[in-house]
């Protein structure tokens, strides 16, 4: 009879750290905001912005971007798009370079119902998350806003977008 309650604690046990590996990785932050992504007729993605106190603070961290994918994509365009927004808003080419290597070799292609999130800690590192598992980190300090401004820059390219994950709309 021990030995069934050995084995049965043991079980338990291992649920609950299962459980704790998989826990998501804005636990402990609170919604600022959430937008949609549209291109043309076709709705791409959902974007949240999470923050420790529910608010936008430009550069406060800690901050995390999570994005539910609507359709297929693969990570060569998620790249481009990525470089294209990075020119848009004037960052470095030498360091947009450097960081588009890292991200070929983290980020995965997504389908409808993936969700890619970047959460950015209080001292600025970052880490990606693919359905909640993490994937990989950008060591540069630099990296964390210039990837974030991809979306909360005043000068982006979608300022409806930002607009909305920021909370003012």
């Amino acid at each position: 009879m021990k030995h069934i309650l050995q084995v049965g604690l043991a079980l338990l046990l291992g649920l609950v750290s299962c459980q704790a590996l998989a826990a998501s990785p804005v636990q402990g932050l609170q919604k600022v905001g959430s937008g949609q992504m549209e291109w043309l007729f076709f709705s791409l993605y959902d974007a949240s912005l999470y923050s420790e106190t529910g608010t936008y603070q430009s550069n406060r961290f800690p901050m995390a971007l999570q994005i539910k994918y609507h359709k297929q994509i693969d990570k060569k365009h998620l790249i481009e798009a990525t470089q294209e927004q990075w020119q848009h808003l004037g960052i470095d080419e030498k360091a947009q370079k450097s960081w588009l290597l890292e991200l070929d070799n983290i980020w995965p292609d997504v389908n409808g119902g993936d969700v890619l999130t970047f959460v950015v800690q209080a001292d600025a590192s970052n880490m990606f998350y693919f359905n909640n598992k993490p994937i990989g980190k950008v060591q540069d300090g630099e990296f964390s806003t210039a990837f974030l401004a991809i979306w909360l820059s005043e000068n982006t390219s979608r300022p409806e977008l930002r607009q909305q994950l920021i909370g003012a709309l």
